[in-house]
């Protein structure tokens, strides 16, 4: 015995392609798509029956198809949009998944970048060494030799500090990494929201948020001071002033701009934010230039 399956239905067939019996679908759509996503083994196990080969499936759509299938036409397209959709979401979801845990990653390195770089540059200034600049910049001038053994006096400290130093950098390539990764994630799955606000701000906004989809189901007033919680919390408590912005504060259009000008400007951000992350989940189309084009409007509208 042998099975065939068709969105339809499934089909238990012998070697000869006789019909021996059939679990047609009802003609319910949503049903339909249930059934095409969860396969019924316990019917096939029932007769013990297993794939069909690709011969006897290829002559049955040929020859057999058509004469069951007629009455689901209807049906047709309505089902395999409802299941393109789902499939859809799904790996919107996974994909959504996978930035949230690269963008927490990412801030791991950045912690363990900066304690390292502290490291560094509290123990070249402990031998008074050069003009120092960052952590980051004294490693890194270590292992290009600027900074040489003879700079510290000491060359066991200075073993020690070019160790920390090649663990430094080893962190900050790997971490590179996986900003090119959020990067690329970014742009495939949420193209819109990442031209906006960039892949790094956009990637943790869908972190807090807890994926694109809750994202995208948010208000922008919400939007606007997400990562904020602490100063949220501290002003419906105790009254204090309200945060204006949270992790949108990293934008540029609100970093540069002066205090007195951060509160409209990360509403039109938030409200922008918003917009391309709802285009992204349900539509997917690009239409990030339109978005630009009126945040940088109201840019100039609310710096003159």
């Amino acid at each position: 015995m042998y099975f065939i399956e068709t969105w339809f239905g499934i089909f238990i067939v012998d070697s000869e392609l006789n019909v021996v019996d059939s679990k047609l679908y009802s003609e319910d759509v949503d049903e339909i798509v249930r059934l095409n996503r969860d396969f019924d083994w316990s019917y096939v196990q029932g007769f013990d029956a297993e794939p069909a080969p690709l011969g006897l499936e290829r002559e049955f759509r040929l020859n057999l198809w058509g004469r069951y299938e007629e009455r689901y036409r209807s049906l047709l397209h309505e089902v395999g949009h409802q299941v393109c959709e789902g499939d859809v979401e799904v790996s919107l979801e996974d994909r959504g998944e996978d930035v949230i845990r690269a963008v927490e990653t990412l801030d791991k390195f950045d912690k363990s970048i900066n304690l390292l770089g502290e490291s560094v540059k509290e123990w070249a200034l402990s031998h008074n060494v050069g003009d120092v600049g960052s952590g980051e910049e004294i490693a890194q001038d270590i292992l290009d030799g600027e900074i040489s053994e003879s700079s510290f006096n000491n060359s066991v400290v200075y073993q020690e500090v070019k160790r920390v130093s090649e663990q430094l950098m080893s962190l900050k390539k790997a971490r590179d990494r996986v900003l090119s990764y959020i990067e690329r994630e970014m742009m495939g799955f949420a193209p819109n929201l990442t031209k906006v606000c960039g892949p790094v701000i956009g990637g943790r906004l869908i972190s807090l948020a807890g994926g694109l989809k809750k994202l995208a189901m948010m208000p922008s007033g919400t939007i606007q001071v997400l990562g904020a919680e602490k100063a949220l919390f501290r002003h419906l408590k105790d009254g204090s002033e309200p945060p204006k912005h949270g992790v949108i504060f990293q934008h540029e259009l609100i970093r540069n701009t002066h205090w007195s000008k951060r509160g409209k400007l990360a509403r039109t951000l938030a409200s922008k934010i918003a917009l391309a992350s709802r285009i992204d989940y349900f539509s997917g189309e690009d239409k990030s230039k339109t978005l630009l084009e009126d945040l940088e409007k109201r840019k100039k509208e609310v710096l003159q």
